[in-house]
């Protein structure tokens, strides 16, 4: 069969024209990455809410579009591809967006194409619509031949296109179907099910090795003892694929904001796509392995699995597992009241980088002065706080955190802590995760991060890669109006901005803020000019006093005040300073006179 060349699109704005003349200009094969699933991977991101770079068509990633035969072919990747059948011409969008872009800016001489196949509804199951062969006579489900149909397809035209193509990944988020368990057997053979499908795809295109990155099942927010059994059957399939298979990688999403009960909205999917790009890439990313976890299902306080290093949680005072007051998901969950409900558990991190705490919680009948701190630890004895929950928060509605800990050692004490004022003052917490990153999976390098505050009318702070690509911008918090300098770790999960008044706010990878603290130890009139730390401990450079002060442990800190262990003064000629950075063993202060 003779084969033409793709027609080209007439929307001149998405770049189309150009795409081909750049693929033969890299003289390196095009790297197809394959995306699949169900009503997450199609997306239900608003394309209206998009900000740069993902507001506008991106030219040097190419999409694969088919929208039903009205336009059909290779084009910038733009926002649109959400929703059913992510076929382009929808004014919603999936991970896509920021996945293709995570790529192109850690690997620039290279070509990414996406082909993108959602489906959603009865039927959408490993075990039905997406198994390669059913057995028993039935052949292919109905969704592996259209996404068979539409891969060959944008592959043929890459080949009419005298362009040579590899497989490079396969990237899903799919299960919850198997979880509805339409004809009972779908959530227990799912890990049967799901390694057929990923055996297919690699039969298919003749990529034995082929990575494949796969999103973890997530409960609903909406409690149902049945499907959520049957997603506890799905996650744990998913995690046994996850050990099995070598080229295969499980990532955590349950923290992601949602549009509603099940999915996942805007912001959702944008770091979605870049925690696809980022784990396929072998950067450092937190979902990558648990180190311990506990849903508090045993009905007591000796549940929990994975590297706990202790038998049970060490509980002290007013503290309980109940059935009481609507736990997150199943049947149980961990209840503290007075001032006296204390949990510690200890856990193993050998190996471990970039360990996260993430848990649901949920406060009722707060009080002025009540308090509920999350605390860890390096030897049970010297306490760091990760958060405080105060008078105000105390909604009675669950609600999931995630909190960076800092390297204390090998072994590692989590703490729940009380601090509330009479028995009728409830902390409730459920589905406890520790979780961190071991060695990278696959050889290429994440590009490095480096973060830019800028004191304009929006108030904002940049992200740029290793290249000076701007890679995302955040809004800076209420009250962080004059920014005066941004600080970052290596793994670039935390940023710490210090303003003019002052405070220290303190923002996720995302830059949604964490919380704020003061500085103290620095005078009213001080004229803050830049912040630096080493993963642990904050320095700040104050231009009024020409000094630096140190706040020892710093890092983990969200919320009060801190005043300084120590300071210097810098030295005669850096008395114009206008910031600071740090490897953790020096510091270096950049000066604005006449010589710089």
């Amino acid at each position: 069969m003779s084969k033409t060349r793709p027609r080209r699109s007439t929307r001149r704005t998405l770049g189309v024209e150009s795409l081909e003349a750049r693929a033969l200009l890299t003289g390196t094969p095009v790297q197809v990455m394959l995306m699949v699933g169900q009503s997450n991977m199609g997306g239900y991101g608003t394309v209206s809410d998009l900000r740069a770079p993902y507001d506008a068509p991106q030219s040097d990633v190419w999409i694969w579009q088919d929208d039903l035969g009205q336009n059909i072919g290779w084009t910038a990747l733009r926002g649109g591809f959400g929703g059913e059948g992510s076929v382009g011409n929808s004014t919603q969008f999936g991970p896509e967006v920021s996945f293709g872009r995570a790529l192109e800016d850690a690997m620039p001489s290279a070509q990414f194409a996406l082909i993108k196949h959602g489906q959603a509804g009865t039927g959408a199951t490993m075990h039905d619509g997406w198994n390669p062969d059913r057995g028993d006579g039935l052949g292919p489900g109905q969704i592996w031949i259209d996404f068979m149909a539409k891969t060959h397809k944008a592959l043929d035209a890459l080949t009419a296109s005298q362009m040579d193509y590899q497989i490079a990944g396969l990237i899903v988020a799919q299960g919850g179907r198997d979880a509805v368990n339409e004809t009972g057997v779908e959530a227990a053979n799912y890990g049967q099910n799901f390694t057929h499908f990923i055996d297919g795809v690699r039969q298919e295109f003749g990529v034995p090795q082929l990575p494949v990155v796969f999103a973890e099942q997530t409960f609903s927010n909406v409690p149902d003892p049945l499907n959520d059994a049957n997603t506890d059957l799905v996650q744990a399939a998913k995690e046994a694929v996850d050990a099995a298979d070598p080229f295969a990688t499980l990532i955590q999403w349950d923290d992601l904001s949602r549009l509603e009960d099940a999915h996942i909205d805007t912001d959702g999917q944008i770091n979605l796509g870049k925690r696809f790009a980022h784990v396929y890439l072998g950067a450092p990313f937190e979902g990558a392995a648990r180190a311990g976890r506990d849903g508090f299902e045993a009905g007591n306080f000796t549940g929990g699995y994975d590297q706990w290093t202790t038998g049970a949680w060490t509980v002290s005072g007013d503290a309980s597992v109940t059935t009481a007051n609507g736990p997150h998901v199943g049947a149980y969950h961990a209840s503290l009241r007075n001032s006296t409900g204390d949990l510690v558990r200890s856990v193993d991190v050998t190996g471990l980088a970039n360990v996260k705490l993430r848990f649901w919680s949920k406060l009722d009948s707060f009080e002025s002065g009540d308090k509920a701190a999350v605390k860890v630890s390096g030897d049970g004895i010297n306490w760091a706080t990760l958060r405080e929950f105060v008078d105000g928060e105390d909604t009675n509605l669950y609600r999931s955190y995630e909190l960076d800990v800092p390297n204390l050692g090998n072994t590692l004490y989590v703490r729940f802590d009380a601090q509330m004022n009479q028995s009728a003052d409830y902390w409730y917490i459920d589905d406890i995760k520790l979780v961190g990153t071991t060695n990278a999976q696959f050889a290429v390098d994440a590009p490095n991060k480096f973060f830019v505050v800028d004191d304009g009318s929006a108030n904002r702070t940049y992200e740029y890669n290793s290249t000076g690509s701007r890679v995302d911008d955040y809004y800076l918090g209420s009250g962080n109006t004059a920014p005066r300098g941004v600080a970052t770790t290596a793994v670039g999960t935390k940023v710490w901005v210090v303003d003019n008044n002052r405070n220290v706010y303190v923002y996720d990878a995302q830059g949604k803020l964490q919380g704020l603290w003061s500085a103290g130890s620095l005078a009213s009139n001080a004229a803050v000019e830049g912040i630096a730390t080493n993963g642990t401990d904050i320095w700040i450079v104050d231009r009024s006093a020409d000094r630096v002060y140190r706040y020892s442990g710093a890092a983990a800190r969200l919320s009060d005040s801190q005043n300084a262990v120590s300071s210097f003064a810098l030295a005669n000629g850096n008395k114009n300073p206008k910031d600071i950075v740090t490897d953790g063993t020096h510091l270096w202060v950049v000066d604005d006179s006449n010589t710089d």
